[in-house]
């Protein structure tokens, strides 16, 4: 016999075969392969769980402030934003995916007119600094970002699926400075600044389709390798600088729990908040699996 097994969008990922007389078990088959039950499938929960934005009305993430993220009186020289998303049919509205600080210091990921943009900048560093690096994304796709800035390297850098894709540098200024009005995924939670200009209020929703699988927040400047490293990893608190994990598979209520630090966001939006979300599972396509229901008897 031959199996094939297809994911949701019919590209083949396995190929089991047998010869005649063999034994055959489908629950060993279905764990190995991925699969629960026909037509199910076991997911990864960090990657394969999420929130959907159903409607750009409000929808977000309200992270509190905190000093581990942006509140702590020395500043910070090291940083990494980590996010899984999928973008929407849009790529093109601006939207943001994360936001904190203010319209004087924060940082920032961002999406507009085709282009994925990391956002930082401190008026109140010495000398100041405003810089933002963007790449290329396309509509319906997932992607693997980490935003970076490296004050002992005087760089901030842009990874996108394990590759530095962009850098700029800070001008020698020596931190980020301190910055409240709490923090955001998926919106501006209140004042923020893109490459084009600052902006005062709460407002560019990600839009209607896109979804944030997990966000992550260091104390340190990640490389592209480590990134690369644990992009499908849920990790705990021995990594050495991880501050948050929002892992986003919550699947009820309005809380998002921060798995390490307990720094907990909630789910809000002027309608109603973003949609739990869980990717489809592998599954057989029905020829397969009409194929296989009527050998059904002959196997074990």
């Amino acid at each position: 016999y031959t199996l094939r097994l297809y994911n949701e969008l019919a590209a083949l990922v396995r190929t089991e075969t047998g010869l005649t007389g063999t034994s055959y078990t489908w629950t060993t088959e279905a764990a190995d392969s991925g699969l629960g039950i026909p037509g199910g499938g076991v997911n990864n929960t960090l990657t394969d769980t999420g929130l959907e934005w159903t409607s750009n009305v409000g929808h977000r993430v309200q992270i509190p402030d905190h000093n581990l993220i942006n509140t702590a009186a020395a500043g910070y020289t090291t940083k990494t934003i980590e996010m899984l998303f999928t973008t929407g049919a849009d790529v093109n509205t601006l939207q943001v995916l994360w936001d904190q600080g203010g319209s004087g210091n924060g940082m920032n990921l961002y999406l507009n007119n085709g282009l994925l943009y990391g956002g930082c900048w401190s008026d109140g560093a010495s000398p100041s600094f405003s810089v933002f690096v963007s790449a290329a994304v396309a509509a319906n796709t997932e992607y693997h970002v980490g935003w970076v800035l490296d004050q002992p390297g005087n760089s901030v850098r842009l990874v996108l699926d394990g590759a530095e894709v962009g850098s700029q540098g800070l001008g020698g200024a020596n931190k980020l400075v301190t910055h409240t009005a709490a923090n955001a995924i998926g919106r501006v939670r209140q004042d923020t600044r893109f490459h084009s200009g600052g902006f005062i209020g709460d407002a560019y929703a990600l839009t209607t389709g896109a979804v944030v699988q997990y966000c992550r927040h260091w104390s340190v400047a990640r490389s592209a390798a480590q990134l690369a490293a644990d992009r499908d990893v849920r990790l705990d608190g021995t990594a050495t600088g991880l501050v948050a994990q929002w892992a986003l598979d919550d699947g009820a209520g309005t809380t998002a729990v921060d798995d390490i630090n307990g720094i907990n966001g909630t789910l809000a939006g002027n309608s109603s908040p973003p949609a739990w979300w869980e990717r489809p599972a592998y599954r057989l396509n029905d020829s397969l699996r009409f194929e296989l229901e009527s050998l059904r008897d002959g196997l074990t």
